[in-house]
């Protein structure tokens, strides 16, 4: 999922994420930091991925997601919460390689055709906009279904590598 720390819809949409991570333990979610909307959302997700460094990344997700607004004061108040040294996130946060991430997903963002937040991509397809949890599931078990349908008619090629 592509998202962004200030979209409204991305915010909106968490507990459908949380409910399917909740519902299927096999389910893996990949979050693309894709900071469009501003100073303040290049500044949280330099944070959270900086976050990484000190093990609670999912938490400083989750912090700056249920936030009514990202921003400097925001992740202050996050990392307090939790605990973080300051000054080390501060200084991971200036690391080169958070800017280089954030460039690959815009990157990636472009070459994929997105151009918004939130966007979801389910096996080959790329769903852009809010979606309710039961419409993702089905995607999800469409995508499996096909898997599943390639591995028992012999054409998965790969399996055999």
């Amino acid at each position: 999922v592509f998202f962004d720390y200030n979209c409204g819809y991305c915010k909106q949409t968490l507990p459908a994420l949380a409910e399917l991570i909740k519902n299927d333990p096999q389910l893996r979610i990949v979050y693309k930091e894709y900071p469009i909307m501003g100073q303040g959302s290049q500044i949280a997700a330099q944070a959270a991925m900086a976050a990484t460094k000190q093990g609670k990344y999912a938490e400083f997700h989750d912090g700056l997601m249920k936030s009514e607004v990202a921003n400097a004061e925001s992740i202050k108040i996050i990392s307090d919460r939790l605990g973080l040294n300051s000054q080390k996130l501060q200084k991971d946060m200036a690391d080169p390689d958070m800017n280089a991430a954030i460039l690959r997903n815009l990157k990636l963002a472009d070459s994929l055709g997105i151009g918004g937040t939130p966007s979801y991509i389910v096996g080959n397809q790329i769903i852009p906009g809010a979606i309710d949890a039961a419409s993702l599931a089905r995607l999800i078990e469409g995508e499996r279904a096909v898997k599943l349908a390639t591995k028992t008619d012999g054409r998965d090629v790969g399996a055999n590598k």
